[in-house]
């Protein structure tokens, strides 16, 4: 009976218990130190890529503003009406719709294409390009030129975006250059005797310049809306 009680009373497992009882506390502390570590390092690792995101995306902005800045394009239209001594037009037609270009860049024939398109009346489709550099991600452009009326006309807009939306997601940037025109008509009146016919006609002719150019624009970070 007294060998159990002093066995009951007996403290020598006490300090293995609280030893146990520590080592468990430091486990636990431990592991929460380590996650917090873990989820800053990667939340750190995603803002640096981020950030890198962004900046090569604006450095692709500013290379094409460079190559805007250096861009004009000079539009040519000439109209060519006969008319007969009845005064009633006889032919009317578009001569020639001509655009001329600067020095030949990656950028030039797309915008262009576009330039023209805009310079009928029409609707210019989006362009889109790739751009690449060494050593840094691709980066994808989205090339409009403005089919409005006024300072709006010709006006390009370029959203650029690098990253796959992961993490840090798509960064964006857009660049906004208003284009400058300046525009004159020339007129060409030229009477003289139809060879066929003997009749004497009238030939009219309205030419109409156009110079485009893009001086330095602005970028944005997003995209455009």
């Amino acid at each position: 009976m007294n060998c159990l009680r002093a066995k009951l009373k007996s403290e020598r497992g006490a300090s293995i218990l609280l030893a146990m009882v520590f080592f468990l506390l430091c486990l636990t502390v431990g592991g929460v130190v380590l996650t917090a570590a873990t989820a800053s390092a990667g939340r750190i690792a995603s803002q640096r890529q981020t950030q890198q995101d962004y900046l090569t995306a604006s450095s692709a902005a500013e290379a094409l503003r460079d190559i805007l800045n250096e861009t004009s394009f000079t539009i040519t239209a000439t109209t060519t009406v006969v008319t007969g001594a009845d005064g009633i037009p006889r032919e009317e037609s578009i001569v020639s719709r001509n655009l001329e270009t600067a020095e030949t860049k990656a950028l030039q024939p797309a915008l262009a294409a576009a330039a023209a398109a805009v310079s009928k009346g029409e609707t210019a489709s989006p362009v889109e390009l790739t751009i690449e550099a060494e050593g840094l991600d691709d980066v994808s452009a989205r090339l409009t030129v403005s089919d409005g009326l006024g300072d709006d006309k010709y006006t390009v807009t370029v959203t650029l975006s690098v990253g796959d939306g992961t993490d840090g997601g798509r960064q964006s940037v857009t660049l906004t250059v208003p284009a400058a025109s300046a525009s004159h008509d020339e007129e060409r009146h030229v009477t003289e005797n139809d060879p066929a016919t003997g009749e004497t006609v009238q030939t009219d002719t309205y030419r109409s310049v156009e110079k485009i150019t893009w001086p330095r624009g602005a970028i944005t970070k997003g995209a455009a809306a």
